[in-house]
């Protein structure tokens, strides 16, 4: 039997949050990826699809969209999403923080590599920023990945 009881899981609730699933489920998997990958490996006689799942997460490719779908989520939805759900600005006050979005989104479109710098803020404050962050910072930096693809992928999604 396998039981852990160091691991926390990340896995969100999509209550009224459906617009960003797929950006923050993809930034999730990255993070629990080795947890899964370890799961998986502890499975006797794995069927089809526990058998697809891996190779997915044993994909460099797979893993590289995970990340570009991963640091939407970490830069543009995620940070959106915990402002406008934290009730500490009121909906007229919200217009700054729409202003800098709005300027960052540009900024993406022209330069598409910004969205893979780790350490910054790009539009929001720190309070707004999402909570499994630094977890999934350290998995990019750890994971080794498809440079060239992570770059087409987050220019195909500025565009």
């Amino acid at each position: 039997m396998f039981i852990i009881s160091d691991i926390k899981s990340t896995i969100g609730n999509y209550k009224d949050n459906r617009f960003n699933g797929l950006f923050e489920t993809a930034a999730e998997i990255l993070v629990h990826r080795s947890d899964f990958l370890h799961v998986l490996k502890t499975v006797g006689k794995p069927n089809r699809k526990l058998q697809a799942v891996e190779a997915d997460l044993n994909s460099k490719e797979i893993v590289t969209m995970l990340m570009a779908l991963g640091l939407i989520y970490m830069k543009i939805t995620g940070p959106y999403w915990n402002l406008i759900t934290s009730g500490d600005i009121a909906y007229l006050e919200l217009y700054p923080h729409i202003q800098k979005l709005h300027k960052y989104l540009e900024n993406i479109c022209e330069r598409p590599e910004l969205l893979a710098v780790t350490d910054d803020l790009p539009w929001h404050v720190e309070e707004f920023s999402c909570n499994v962050e630094e977890r999934f910072y350290q998995q990019m930096k750890s994971t080794e990945t498809n440079n060239t693809l992570l770059l087409k992928a987050i220019q195909t999604m500025a565009m």
